[in-house]
């Protein structure tokens, strides 16, 4: 029976002595049979704010690349639209990959980092913005999303990271751990999310094993693509939209929810010079695009045969039931959970990413687009892979991680 009263103590001690352990290298103990790796986590830092883009042409080339299609302006331009951009530590502006248009940047991390996401709400978008991200790690404070039932935050209730005003600023702290692994969105998370997305504020979060870990694989580049149904918008003060109680509240009222409001009282992106409606709500378009480019419109995707592209590819879409299929021509390629299955089709329900492996050998201009046969052509792009000789891995700026 001594032994038994002893055993508490005993396995406290090894547990402190454990504990001890950990905090003096830096790493876990080995444990046989389980990878453990020499890795390092580092602390990832980023520096994200909005940016507000008065019209988006979801066409920058002017016409449809591989089809004779004729484009209706009322399908060609987002009035009002946002993407989230890096910027550098004082908020400048880093330069947008040609192959990013409306999306936002990848953030990155390898299992045991810590990411550090510096957010600004731009002072011209009007509303209450965040970044809410999926496949990393968080506690309340910083999950980026506006509750009702919290006290702290701004105007009156919901956590200060979930509701960022126009021209504030947050710090959100997330982890990667091993369950991170993967690919998956990012987005806006606050008082109207479907319209935040709506808008355009979705960007791509990547979590890596480890360099030394067996499944880790090594890419020459990465390309995120957003397959996305984009309802063709205008802005609220266009005569075709106005409403008869628009032209009944007398200054400083304003309309709000069915009445004449005090302008503080009502939320900022519902202030009329700040308002988006969307031609769906009468009837109007959709658009079907890829990273808010529509018709063959996105430039960018350019590889030299023999680099190992990565593909991070998810929907995001006003209705849920609403799939996309990716198709690539000229290529197979492999899912990083399924490396020994080769396809060129990929099923995408809404925020499901698939992360996929591209080994580029098979020199053309290939077609990858959405095979629901209605999206085919405007949610359309096209790759190239040329005969070129491919940079030296340690040359390329892009990969994944460097020896």
């Amino acid at each position: 029976m001594k032994s038994a009263r002893y055993f508490p103590a005993l396995a406290f001690s090894g547990m402190a002595i454990l504990s001890a352990c950990n905090r003096d290298s830096g790493t876990s103990p080995p444990v046989e049979g389980v990878f453990q790796s020499k890795y390092r986590p580092v602390k990832r830092e980023y520096w994200v704010t909005t940016q507000v883009i008065p019209k988006w042409d979801m066409v920058p080339l002017g016409k449809a690349m591989m089809t004779t299609d004729s484009i209706d302006p009322a399908r060609r331009y987002l009035y009002r639209a946002m993407r989230y951009v890096r910027t550098d530590s004082v908020w400048k502006v880093l330069p947008v990959p040609s192959w990013q248009q409306l999306s936002g940047p990848i953030i990155r991390a390898t299992v045991g980092d810590s990411v550090i996401v510096h957010f600004r709400n731009d002072p011209g978008s009007g509303m209450p913005l965040s970044m809410h991200p999926h496949n990393l790690l968080y506690d309340e404070a910083n999950e980026g999303v506006w509750r009702a039932d919290r006290p702290e935050g701004w105007p009156e209730s919901g956590t200060a990271g979930g509701a960022v005003k126009p021209g504030g600023e947050f710090t959100y702290r997330w982890k990667a751990e091993a369950r991170s692994v993967g690919v998956g969105p990012y987005h806006s998370h606050s008082f109207h999310p479907a319209q935040e997305v709506a808008a355009g504020l979705i960007g791509t979060i990547v979590v890596d094993e480890p360099p030394d870990h067996p499944d880790y694989v090594r890419f020459d580049t990465t390309i995120a693509l957003v397959f996305k149904t984009y309802l063709a918008m205008v802005a609220a003060k266009d005569s075709s939209l106005k409403d008869s109680i628009k032209d009944t509240c007398i200054p400083p009222l304003i309309p709000w929810n069915g009445g004449c409001h005090p302008k503080d009282h009502v939320p900022m992106d519902q202030w009329p010079e700040n308002r988006v409606d969307s031609l769906a709500h009468g009837g109007g378009p959709e658009v079907n695009s890829i990273n808010g480019t529509a018709f063959a419109n996105l430039e960018g995707l350019a590889f030299k045969k023999g680099q190992r592209v990565r593909f991070v590819v998810f929907a995001m879409n006003d209705e849920g039931t609403q799939n996309h299929t990716v198709h690539f021509h000229g290529e197979m390629l492999r899912e990083m959970s399924r490396r020994n299955l080769y396809k060129d089709v990929f099923d995408l329900p809404s925020a499901e990413a698939v992360d996929l492996m591209m080994d580029a050998e098979n020199a053309g201009k290939w077609m990858l687009h959405c095979h629901v046969e209605h999206h085919a052509s405007e949610m359309m792009a096209m790759y190239e892979i040329t005969d070129a000789k491919a940079a030296p891995a340690a040359a390329n700026p892009d990969r994944v991680t460097k020896k």
